[in-house]
């Protein structure tokens, strides 16, 4: 980012009404123009006219530096690091904090409208999308054409289908006769390729995320499937070679949009040097969001 003369009391007021101040910060500095830039962002205020153009240059940096950061913490299996660079990426990509209501996603909902929705019990995207024609007439208070781009942007809104399916059964890992290797290959079937990131500046192509990790959030595998694509992932990890249920999470996570994170159970069984998955992979919402 190039350094340019800006006002100090411009990069000063929006600090101000920002939810992390530094003291004794020197405006002019470029660390502390994209601090507060950043944080204009997710707090979506409005920065002006001098200051946008540099926005949307921090923006699109802060997005290929996470994009970095995800790729090299989940090829070392940091499961921690992953997932919090996963989630600072939806939040980028929407303009908003991780404690902002996920209805701030769609199309013309204000924070004004999002507390007026959670008054009505109405706090997932899931619960919007339910909602009859009449009712959300009644809470927006708005135009038919508005309410078309919202109806537009539900009728993208969907958790894919998460197909999978065994592909290698027993095989002793190299490393120890003690482990099992198991396989199991994810698809996802019809999904939207891009996101709906009015908020920032260039259009991104959605990416989904598999995790498996232990109750203990140790992480085994971890892989990404690109929406619109016909790419699988191989999960791959190793469970005790003895008589016994190892009980693992399959964690899917989606790179740009918040409240669609979704966990499934998946129990392995082990039984006379045989892996047997006994039940199917039940879907459970992030109880977070």
């Amino acid at each position: 980012m190039k350094k340019k003369r800006y006002e100090e009391e411009e990069v000063r007021r929006l600090l101000s009404n920002q939810r992390f101040s530094y003291e004794n910060s020197k405006f002019k500095d470029t660390h502390a123009i994209a601090n507060v830039l950043l944080q204009a962002h997710l707090s979506r205020t409005s920065v002006g006219v001098n200051l946008a153009i540099c926005q949307k240059y921090v923006l699109s940096f802060a997005h290929k530096l996470l994009q970095a950061i995800i790729a090299i913490s989940s090829k070392k299996r940091w499961l921690g690091p992953t997932v919090l660079a996963i989630t600072f990426n939806q939040m980028l990509m929407q303009g908003t904090w991780e404690t902002d209501s996920v209805l701030l996603q769609v199309p013309h909902v204000t924070k004004q409208l999002a507390i007026k929705c959670q008054k009505r019990n109405i706090s997932s995207l899931d619960d919007l999308k339910k909602m009859e024609h009449g009712k959300m007439c009644e809470i927006f208070n708005t135009s038919d054409s508005r309410l078309c781009e919202i109806s537009q942007f539900f009728s993208h809104y969907f958790i894919p289908v998460l197909v999978y399916k065994v592909v290698y059964k027993v095989e002793h890992a190299l490393e120890s006769p003690e482990k099992i290797k198991v396989g199991i290959r994810f698809e996802i079937k019809k999904d939207e390729e891009f996101v709906h990131a009015p908020l920032f500046p260039t259009t991104q192509r959605k990416t989904w995320w598999l995790i498996v990790q232990r109750s203990d959030d140790c992480s085994f595998d971890m892989g990404s499937i690109e929406a619109g694509s016909e790419n699988s992932y191989l999960l791959k990890f190793t469970v005790p070679n003895r008589p016994g249920r190892t009980k693992l999470v399959i964690r899917f996570m989606c790179n740009s949009y918040r409240g669609f994170d979704r966990f499934y159970d998946l129990n392995v069984d082990v039984e006379d040097g045989k892996v047997m998955i006994r039940e199917a992979i039940k879907s459970k919402e992030n109880k977070n969001d």
